[in-house]
């Protein structure tokens, strides 16, 4: 029974050290000005839909599930700022995890009292994992894509990642930018090229365009080199295939 216990308390552990890591980027996200669009922990989630309203929902895509939160720049006028605010968004997370693990950790050893410990071991370990600077299926640690963006043989493959993402509005990609696009198509990492299908694909669809078969040849022939998590997320659909005029 005890142990039992013990898994369930780490389990809520996890959870509830998921959330205080999520809402450290949320912090930071809004204190940099960004404003908030969705928080996801577990198969629950809030969003503001395109009237601006925050609603509940389900999310259906597992991959999201450890936890998710997402903050969007008011404006894109200065490209880099906004880029390097999103950095530090990106630290706040596991700033926050190792924050609150360090202080969970040192009342629980003053208490003794293990239950704290676990919690603050499993807070502090979230933490400083993902600052290590690792490719997690889909997305790359927070350490990762913060040292991406540092750096400058990859700056340039982050910046249009994040203008491409953060220029849609309403889940429309028509103002998608055509170079920004072409920069992750050119990339050799698989994943780096298959994302720049992807907003080709969802960019053409936007403006009602027709996509050609030759796309789709090299959409099919990068999936081999692609982890499943990363095809699940997105999608390339072939009802986007090529329409005869």
């Amino acid at each position: 029974m005890k142990i039992l216990l013990l898994i369930l308390w780490c389990v809520a552990s996890y959870v509830v050290s998921g959330f205080i890591h999520e809402c450290g980027h949320l912090v930071v996200g809004l204190l940099k000005g960004f404003k908030f669009y969705m928080f996801v922990i577990g198969p629950f989630g809030v969003k503001t839909d395109n009237e601006g309203k925050k609603r509940f929902y389900f999310e259906n895509r597992v991959e999201l599930w450890p936890g998710c939160v997402g903050t969007r720049p008011c404006n894109l006028e200065n490209i880099d700022s906004a880029l390097d605010a999103f950095s530090s968004i990106l630290l706040g997370g596991p700033l926050s995890s190792i924050i609150i693990g360090v202080v969970a950790l040192i009342f629980g050893i003053s208490i003794h009292s293990f239950l704290l410990i676990a919690f603050g071991a499993i807070t502090l370990g979230m933490g400083m994992a993902c600052l290590i600077p690792i490719r997690m299926g889909a997305f790359y640690s927070d350490g990762g894509r913060w040292l991406r963006i540092k750096k400058k043989e990859t700056r340039k493959i982050e910046k249009a990642l994040f203008r491409i993402e953060f220029s849609s509005e309403d889940d429309t990609y028509a103002n998608a930018n055509m170079q920004d696009i072409l920069t992750l198509i050119n990339c050799e990492e698989p994943v780096t090229k298959y994302m720049g299908y992807y907003y080709l694909c969802l960019k053409k669809e936007s403006n009602g365009d027709s996509i050609g078969d030759d796309i789709f040849l090299k959409i099919n022939e990068l999936k081999n080199c692609v982890p499943k998590s990363v095809l699940s997320l997105y999608d390339i659909k072939n009802n986007y295939r090529k329409q005869e005029m």
